[in-house]
């Protein structure tokens, strides 16, 4: 083999190298935006409440818009007739919603001037019956993700 000595041949080992770069930069940008761009439902969505800052899953789909204005009604409904004490007017609600979570277990939908999910209308509604239906939060509790649940009343 004889040595690089020619412009030329030099050239063409700077662009080999170049081009090589350019490649492995290009690979490395598009391997960050399919992280950023996650379909996993999975990935969080920061929310804040009443509670500490709670990790949620971002859903990619939404529920139905009739679906999704019900379940709004409902969960409105628990906050009014749920005085403490009153199980029996608060469990049709928490039924509607249950089964609301159960349809539709991983979406988004609209709710007042936000989007809410399934996982954070549970943690909502969770919240809501501590002090008034402390036995129906529990089986709202249990309609949560692992991850979401407590281990007792308070939230």
């Amino acid at each position: 083999m004889r040595p690089l000595s020619t412009a030329s041949e030099n050239r063409r080992v700077r662009l080999t190298y170049l081009v090589v770069s350019l490649l492995m930069v290009g690979l490395l940008v598009l391997a960050v935006v399919m992280l950023l761009d996650s379909t996993d439902p999975k990935a969080p969505a920061v929310i804040a409440g009443g509670s500490p800052t709670l990790l949620v899953p971002h859903p990619k789909m939404q529920a139905p818009k009739i679906d999704a204005q019900r379940v709004h009604r409902e969960l409105h409904a628990v906050g009014r007739v749920c005085p403490p004490d009153r199980t029996a007017r608060v469990r049709p609600h928490v039924e509607a919603i249950l089964e609301f979570a159960r349809r539709y277990p991983n979406v988004s939908f609209p709710i007042d001037d936000e989007t809410g999910t399934t996982v954070s209308l549970l943690i909502l509604t969770r919240y809501s019956l501590r002090t008034c239906a402390p036995e129906l939060a529990d089986r709202v509790n249990h309609a949560l993700p692992s991850r979401y649940q407590t281990s007792g009343p308070s939230d």
